[in-house]
């Protein structure tokens, strides 16, 4: 009898490892790709995008832009910092998007801004002050090309942009029409 249960045992925890190894290796693996150009449209060559672990700040991949500005990267499903990387000499500042929820294959395009540029942060909230996530927002200079980026899981958005006049657009829930507003920016 002693035999007959601890062979049970063993099937048990055998068929358990088993389901366990199984459903880490069937983690969710996206693919995250984009463009990166400059506030005109030119695409940026040889800038780095990385995704980066908030928790441990470590890298976990990485890809570099080709003639076209355009990169393609995988990754498993999670939180992620993304931040890209000008080459040395190209005189833009590097850009980071943090809390970007990667969940299905996404597309996210970065506008790198001349160093020297400002950075604008805010939240989009509902009525009890709760952040929104996935929120599209679009800022456009004067003649200029739009520059979007949606809300992280908190609700939080992020631009770099040159010193001039803008519109900001929220597209709540990615529907039409957007609230606009003008700002100025010094």
């Amino acid at each position: 009898m002693k035999a007959h249960t601890k062979f049970f045992s063993t099937l048990s925890l055998a068929v358990v490892m088993t389901v366990l190894l199984y459903q880490v290796a069937l983690a969710a693996t996206y693919q995250l790709t984009g463009q990166v150009t400059d506030q005109s449209g030119t695409a940026i060559v040889g800038a780095t995008v990385a995704v980066i672990n908030p928790a441990t700040s470590a890298t976990v991949a990485s890809a570099t832009t080709d003639s076209t500005g355009n990169y393609a990267l995988s990754v498993d499903a999670g939180t992620y910092d993304i931040k890209v990387t000008p080459p040395a000499s190209s005189g833009f500042a590097e850009s980071i998007t943090p809390g970007q929820v990667i969940s299905s294959d996404t597309s996210l395009d970065f506008v790198l801004v001349p160093a020297g540029s400002i950075t604008i942060t805010g939240r989009v909230l509902d009525g009890e002050g709760n952040g929104l996530t996935n929120q599209r927002l679009q800022i456009t200079p004067s003649g200029g090309n739009s520059i979007g980026v949606s809300t992280n899981i908190s609700g939080t958005y992020t631009f770099s942009v040159a010193p001039g006049d803008y519109r900001l657009a929220v597209y709540p829930n990615n529907a039409i029409p957007p609230s606009v507003s003008a700002l100025s920016l010094p």
